[in-house]
C-alpha cells in the first residue's frame, strides 16, 4: 500500500496544476493522507478548478484547520494527542503502524524561504528516515521500502536499496541527480546513465556538500545501486536548476 502525505507547508501555487494531478493520477492503492492544515491546498485546487478532491484520511489536532468542518464526509478523521509529535510524524506514524505502509510520498515539505522555515524543511526530510526507521521494527531487512519528497521540480528520494529514476524534463535540458547522506556508511556499488559513472563509491557524510551528477545526454532512465550492508541515501533529482550567480 502506498500513501500521499499532504503536510501543512510550503506549496508552489504557480504550479498548483501539478499537485493537482498527483492526486488524481493516483492509483486504488494510494491512500490520501491529509497532515491537518495540508488539506488547505486541496481546498484550494477545489476552489481553482472547480472539483470536489478530498482525502481518504485527515490527521491533526485542528489547530491549522478545523478538522469538524470535514465531519459530514467520507474522511476518516484521527484526532493527534501526543502534542509532543509533528501532524507529518504522525501521519508517517499512521501509515506506517497500521498499514506497514513501503511507499511514502510527501508533499509540502520544501523550505518557504520567504518565511526562512528552514527547521520545518529538515524535520521533513527527516520525516522520510523516520518512516524507515519505524518499517525496520516489522520488516528488519527494510529493502522494500521507499519514500520521496516530490515538488513540481524536484524529487528528493530516501534510498536504501537501489532505484531507477525517469527523465522528467526535455532532453535538451540538464537534469541533476545528486547524493547526499547523513549515515556514516553510505556506499554507491555502480551507477548506470549517469555522466560519471559511481562504482564502489564511499560518500562521506562529513564532506559538506552533495555528490552532483547528471543525466547521459539522451537516456530516459538513470539508477544507482548501493552495496550490500550499506546505509541509505538521500538521491535529489532535479529538472529546472540553475547555477548560482555570486
Amino acid at each position: 500500500m502506498k500513501f500521499h502525505i499532504f503536510l501543512n507547508g510550503f506549496y508552489d501555487l504557480r504550479y498548483i496544476n501539478f499537485y493537482k494531478e498527483q492526486i488524481e493520477s493516483a492509483d486504488d492503492e494510494t491512500v490520501l493522507i491529509c497532515a491537518d492544515g495540508g488539506i488547505k491546498i486541496i481546498e484550494r485546487i477545489n476552489d481553482k478548478f472547480d472539483v470536489s478532491l478530498y482525502p481518504d484520511v485527515l490527521i491533526g489536532d485542528g489547530d491549522s484547520v478545523e478538522i469538524g468542518n470535514f465531519s459530514n464526509l467520507d474522511i476518516e478523521v484521527v484526532p493527534k494527542i501526543d502534542q509532543d509529535r509533528t501532524d507529518g510524524e504522525f501521519a508517517v506514524t499512521y501509515a506506517i503502524e497500521k498499514y506497514n505502509c513501503n511507499s511514502i510520498t510527501i508533499f509540502g515539505g520544501l523550505n518557504d524561504t520567504k518565511n526562512y522555515n528552514t527547521d520545518h524543511f529538515l524535520g521533513n526530510l527527516k520525516l522520510m528516515r523516520f518512516g524507515f526507521y519505524l518499517y525496520q521494527k516489522n520488516n528488519p531487512r527494510g529493502s522494500q521500502y521507499h519514500a520521496v519528497m516530490r515538488d513540481p521540480f524536484q524529487d528528493i528520494h530516501f534510498v536504501v536499496d537501489s532505484i531507477v529514476i525517469k527523465r522528467k524534463g526535455s532532453k535538451q535540458k540538464i537534469e541533476h541527480v545528486s547524493l547526499w547522506t547523513d549515515y556514516s556508511n553510505t556506499v554507491v556499488a555502480s551507477s548506470e546513465n549517469l555522466r560519471w559513472a559511481m562504482k564502489n563509491y564511499y560518500i562521506d557524510a562529513n564532506v559538506p556538500n552533495a555528490m552532483r551528477n547528471e543525466f547521459v545526454t539522451n537516456a530516459q532512465t538513470a539508477s544507482i545501486n548501493l552495496q550490500d550492508g550499506s546505509d541509505p541515501v538521500y538521491l535529489i533529482h532535479n529538472w529546472e536548476s540553475t547555477d548560482c550567480i555570486g
